[in-house]
């Protein structure tokens, strides 16, 4: 074997070795591009469904349509020119995903009524299992939504061991850690005292834990805590909304309910020509935040931050003195720019300070 290895090196001369080595390199140009070409032409399929499927909702306004964009994916372009202000969408309720969608009398929406009567009221996890059984529905109403939203994400949880090195030195990799623990123990218990007692609710496939960290993902990094009035903040998915991709900006609006048209509204924060694409903030976050919950970040972003936590004291009597005093519970954060107002530097040590020494 190792003969015959040295002997098919010992065949070429150089000219031929430098041929065979153009031959490689271009076959693999063109298997990149090939690949490259095929994963658009599937985005463009997936829009073109997609897109009929929000033309058949019928929605009251609508004023962007999805698009391939390069080196992002997907985006959303404006079908007319937008003034900043101007209303230009209005996705109606029937097209939401919510804490509430699996209803009370499917199977899922039951199982749903017995959690929340035992364990308390769970939004979050109402609206995950839901996207986790629709997910593997062929049937789904939101089956063409599923086609458009990522299967994968670059968030650090799907980080390799060497790739999360990469971010030594800042607060991600402790939390990324965190997270996975978390995550994991979460679903274990969620496995052993929900998913495995009804298989028929809760198939294995459909229910498992990597179908769990993605369904977390996508509520982490789409889903919109919607003020509905007497409702409250409702955590909900908001189909052809969430395609729109995210720039920093002075808009703080970005999503609005509309109770007399039961819509979800959404206003341009600048003025946008027709064939440019949409952004939106996504609430001006650091680059830490961005890349944890989003798997981006921005350039040039006005709002990155380093955070400083103070630990609570390890003695358990300070701990308990603090607990009984009017202070501040710890851990206490403060997020600093990289040019930090130093009062509030200087009260964040005086108070870390007197949180774990004056007890």
């Amino acid at each position: 074997e190792r003969t015959g290895r040295h002997a098919g090196i010992s065949m070429f001369s150089g000219n031929s070795v430098r041929s065979v080595g153009i031959c490689l390199c271009v076959a693999l140009s063109v298997v990149l591009v090939l690949g490259d070409t095929s994963q658009e032409e599937a985005d463009r399929e997936a829009i073109r469904v997609f897109t009929q499927w929000i033309d058949e909702a019928n929605l009251p306004l609508n004023k962007m349509e999805v698009a391939v964009i390069p080196g992002m994916r997907m985006g959303t372009i404006a079908t007319t020119n937008l003034k900043e202000g101007q209303r230009y969408i209005a996705v109606p309720s029937k097209l939401f995903i919510g804490p509430e969608t699996a209803g009370k009398d499917t199977p899922l929406g039951k199982e749903l009524v017995k959690l929340a009567r035992n364990f308390g009221p769970d939004p979050m996890h109402n609206t995950v299992f839901f996207v986790m059984q629709e997910r593997f529905n062929p049937n789904s109403f939101w089956r063409p939504w599923f086609g458009v939203i990522p299967e994968t994400f670059s968030t650090p949880f799907y980080f390799s061991e060497d790739e999360l090195k990469e971010l030594q030195g800042s607060t991600l990799v402790q939390e990324t850690i965190e997270d996975k623990k978390r995550l994991k123990d979460k679903w274990e218990t969620l496995d052993k005292k929900v998913f495995s007692r009804n298989r028929k609710v809760f198939p294995k496939d459909a229910f498992s834990f990597e179908s769990y960290a993605w369904a977390t993902a996508l509520y982490n990094s789409r889903v919109i805590q919607l003020d509905m009035g007497p409702k409250g903040r409702v955590p909900t998915f908001i189909p052809h909304t969430d395609m729109v991709n995210s720039i920093e900006s002075h808009d703080t609006t970005f999503i609005k309910y509309n109770a007399r048209t039961d819509t979800a509204d959404m206003f341009a924060d600048r003025d946008v020509k027709m064939g440019e694409q949409i952004f939106e903030s996504y609430g001006n976050k650091s680059q830490s935040e961005y890349l944890r919950f989003n798997g981006f970040v921005m350039e040039n972003n006005p709002n990155d931050c380093v955070r400083i936590t103070l630990p609570p004291p390890s003695d358990p009597s300070r701990m308990r003195k603090m607990q009984e005093s009017q202070m501040p519970r710890l851990p206490w954060t403060v997020c600093c720019k990289s040019d930090p107002n130093p009062a509030v530097v200087r009260y964040f040590m005086v108070m870390g300070k007197k949180f774990t020494m004056d007890f």
